[in-house]
């Protein structure tokens, strides 16, 4: 009996080193220059997408779109191109540690003067009349503290305004936090951590995009483990991330979304190699970043009807686990949080801290909520504050609880 028990423990623990050991060098992948932060700078993104069409090829998933592997779908993306300058003065500042583009920045390149603009409290037709009147469109740079611009009436109308007349400069940032978007305004709006502009700084910029139609591709397969069931249960992941900042400097996305792919990559892998006695999808979705794009299309284009679709669970940001893991919707769905918590209870050492939330839209689980099919989102949480910047790398990483994460979904689904 003690022997039977220790060669189990042994084979759990080898499965457990090899799950870990997986997601270091999924992530590791993922995270390399070639696919550049999967967004849309260098196809980075499309890159992605056949990489992944590959491992489920390897693996032996069925396709899940008639036969192809690829859901493809347009959209509009803002791509930077070329390589970005700031400099202030004799100060050259560098992409990523000192400042980011926003994601909605337009084009300027040339030399410029930067005038510190104090926001009125209220907004007021007459104060831009007299800016516009003082400084004709695009002869200066206008620098605004972030947090004068974060306590006035609107920001995003702000920033529009001014953007659209002149360069921006929104000094003052604790971190720089990037995004992408589908649209740009016509001048750079430059997110810094610096302090303050000193008035009247010569500034040389050179931000250069452009906003054009995309195509992007949501990346599915399918293991049919009971066909005569006609429920399948989905475990998803966005692939895409922010991608280059330009064309030298990129943000790896390693905790989002990396680690999330991993576990998907993984949980597919190993459902291929021990069939289960249910019919599980692994969808991989692009567009997360900028809107949830991939995901609404595929609800308003499902292969498997939504109606049969038994569960969806989507994970993002796995690389921790120090402070439990949280559960988007937990709250909205009573009774499959019951069955996940059982799920917990039969891990060794189970998770203490669950946080529960309600609906958010903050990830590709929320249109099939919004459709009727009931949906988790589940992300761990402590260790690494790196988010959406040049800091969320591979080797960063712990993966704390990341197989206890495997085996709850393992759990979970074969109790649905």
């Amino acid at each position: 009996m003690m022997r039977a028990l220790l060669i189990s423990f042994l084979l759990l623990s080898l499965t457990v080193q090899g799950q870990k050991k997986f997601a270091q060098s999924q992530t590791d992948t993922l995270c390399s220059p070639y696919f550049f932060g999967r967004g849309y700078v260098k196809n980075g993104v499309d890159k992605a997408a056949e990489y992944l069409k590959t491992q489920l090829q390897q693996y032996g998933v069925t396709p899940l779109f008639n036969q192809d592997y690829f859901q493809s779908f347009t959209h509009q993306a803002n791509i930077f191109i070329g390589k970005h300058r700031f400099s202030i003065g004799e100060t050259e500042l560098q992409l990523g540690v000192d400042y980011i583009p926003d994601a909605q920045s337009g084009t300027f390149e040339g030399e410029i003067e930067a005038i510190e603009l104090n926001l009125p409290e209220t907004l007021d037709k007459e104060f831009f009349r007299e800016l516009f009147g003082k400084y004709p469109e695009g002869s200066v740079a206008l620098a605004v503290n972030q947090q004068d611009l974060n306590k006035s009436p609107d920001p995003n109308l702000y920033k529009a305004l001014l953007s659209n007349s002149y360069p921006l400069i929104i000094y003052g940032h604790e971190k720089l936090t990037a995004s992408v978007s589908q649209k740009a305004f016509r001048y750079p709006i430059l997110k810094t951590s610096l302090k303050n502009i000193p008035e009247k700084t010569a500034i040389a910029l050179r931000i250069k995009q452009i906003a054009k139609p995309f195509e992007s591709k949501n990346v599915g397969g399918i293991i049919w483990g009971n066909p005569s069931d006609s429920q399948v249960v989905f475990i998803t992941a966005h692939y895409d991330h922010l991608g280059g900042l330009d064309n030298e400097t990129y943000i790896p996305g390693a905790n989002d979304n990396a680690s999330g792919v991993s576990a998907v990559l993984n949980l597919a892998k190993d459902y291929a190699q021990h069939p289960p006695k249910k019919n599980i999808a692994f969808l991989f979705f692009a567009g997360e970043e900028i809107g949830l794009l991939g995901s609404k299309f595929y609800t308003e284009n499902p292969a498997i009807s939504l109606a049969k679709t038994q569960f969806v669970l989507n994970v993002d940001l796995l690389g921790t686990g120090e402070d439990g893991f949280a559960v988007v919707n937990g709250k909205t769905f009573p009774a499959w949080m019951e069955k996940l918590d059982a799920a917990n209870q039969k891990l060794s050492t189970p998770f203490t801290n669950i946080k529960l939330r309600g609906e958010a839209a903050n990830s590709d689980h929320y249109w099939f909520t919004k459709k009727g099919v009931p949906a988790f989102f589940i992300y761990t949480m402590g260790g690494i504050t790196a988010y959406h910047d040049i800091f969320d790398k591979a080797e960063t990483l712990p993966f704390t609880r990341y197989e206890a994460v495997l085996e709850m979904i393992k759990h979970f689904i074969s109790e649905i």
